[in-house]
């Protein structure tokens, strides 16, 4: 555990050195006393922009870059006794038993995510003008975004029927972020949840590359529009401040109906009004170094409150804006996993050594969609529910009642993961899956090893 402990905190220690080396590249945007020093050199703005920006990003990337390199030449070296002294003995994960090929995708992913860190931490400091706010304003933008996805996931799919609320957000939260995409990597090496090395560079890499360009640009587009006499300012564009307050607000108010649930939220709304409300005025204050204006806040705040308990009402009447009855297309559908073993292979996972089975056949993926759209006519119809589980179970009635689940597996690597109970009757739909080929070639294969 200390070989893996030690160098895991070294990187996220040289990870966090990132934000460091950019509040130094550029230190005029917050500092009044290098003002004068920076800006009179003989360089125009882009050329200012560009050359800070390289200097500091080779001081933080390239010793990475050096280190991977010779740990990638010393992993050719290692590969062999590896494999002879562990992999074949103790059957170790995937991952490494290509420890060079490995490596590459920790220093490409790595650089990736320290690449997004830096520039996040350039956008928040070109936004705001003092050293202060900079240092907050970063920590918050980096710890209320992951927050807020997985509270707002809670929130509005937490208590949804058949709905896994973390499946639902689970793409937002890895591509939205450093902070999401080093949990997104994390389980990725550690579980290998997201499948094959294509599906990773298709389903994180290239949309999160994308978002990175996208806020260097708008760092690279607001950095043009600065003026020398802006530094000292708290914040420097007011719409970025206005934003953060928002999530922030938003967040601590998901906490509240979490924890209360949706049919108590009538008992929470004070509490939750007042706790924002000091957040709220603690911020304006901050900002407006007083209570100038602080009116003008009051309407803002009444605003923002007003507008999330309505998102809160509507969420919870409409089922999470309709995500219970959203049924993925066939064709974006590369395969299905299902608890399901059959009309007569309930005993069949421990033969088949899982807890599921992997459909990639068209048709009977079609099955599975089928059923789940009767499943959801019945909930629309009865109003069924997870309550239905307590009842049965009270009333000696589980018998004929069955657990399936279903975890559709998109193209683009995001999974749509649905749980339900249902009767014998909806349970009987699924029967039609015994008779395709794949299944038949699944179960005596499973035989076979067993046997």
């Amino acid at each position: 555990p200390l070989y893996v402990l030690i160098p895991a905190l070294a990187t996220a220690i040289a990870v966090i050195i990132g934000i460091f080396i950019a509040f130094n590249s550029f230190s005029y945007l917050y500092k009044k006393s290098n003002v004068d020093m920076y800006m009179p050199l003989p360089l125009t703005t882009r050329q200012r922009f560009f050359s800070d920006f390289l200097a500091g990003v080779t001081c933080y990337i390239g010793p990475f870059l050096v280190s991977g390199v010779i740990s990638m030449i010393l992993s050719f070296i290692v590969q062999p006794l590896y494999q002879n002294k562990y992999i074949d003995k103790y059957g170790y994960s995937q991952f490494f038993n290509n420890i060079p090929y490995t490596m590459f995708k920790l220093i490409l992913f790595g650089s990736i995510i320290m690449l997004s860190l830096y520039i996040l931490t350039i956008l928040v400091i070109t936004l705001c003008g003092n050293i202060f706010e900079g240092v907050l304003y970063t920590v918050l933008v980096n710890a209320v975004i992951p927050l807020s996805i997985l509270m707002g996931g809670k929130l509005l799919f937490g208590n949804l029927y058949g709905i896994d609320s973390t499946d639902s957000i689970s793409a937002l939260l890895y591509r939205s972020s450093p902070a999401g995409s080093g949990i997104c990597l994390f389980s990725y090496f550690k579980d290998g949840t997201h499948g094959s090395d294509s599906i990773i560079y298709t389903f994180w890499m290239i949309p999160y590359l994308i978002l990175t360009a996208v806020l260097f640009g708008l760092a690279y587009l607001l950095f043009k529009k600065r003026k020398a006499e802006q530094v000292g300012k708290p914040i420097v564009f007011k719409a970025f401040y206005h934003a953060i307050l928002t999530v922030i607000i938003f967040t601590i108010s998901s906490v509240f109906v979490i924890k209360a649930g949706y049919d108590n939220f009538k008992h929470i709304v004070i509490p939750m009004i007042i706790i924002t409300a000091i957040f709220y005025l603690i911020f304006e204050v901050a900002i407006n170094r007083g209570f100038k204006k602080i009116w003008q806040g009051g309407i803002r705040y009444a605003v923002t409150i007003a507008s999330i308990i309505a998102i809160v009402i509507i969420a919870n009447k409409t089922e999470g804006f309709g995500s219970v009855y959203k049924l993925p297309d066939t064709h974006d559908v590369a395969s299905v996993s299902t608890d399901y073993t059959g009309a007569y292979g309930q005993g069949l996972n421990d033969i088949y050594n899982s807890s599921y089975m992997t459909f990639k056949d068209k048709k009977v993926i079609q099955d599975f969609i089928d059923f789940h759209s009767d499943v959801l006519e019945e909930h629309k119809k009865n109003g069924t529910d997870d309550s239905i589980r307590n009842y049965c179970s009270e009333n000696e009635e589980i018998q004929d009642h069955f657990d399936v689940t279903i975890i559709y597996n998109l193209k683009n690597g995001s999974k749509i993961t649905r749980y339900y109970f249902v009767d014998k009757e909806l349970y009987k739909k699924l029967f039609s899956v015994d008779l395709s080929d794949e299944y038949m070639n699944k179960i005596a294969g499973s035989y076979t090893k067993f046997s």
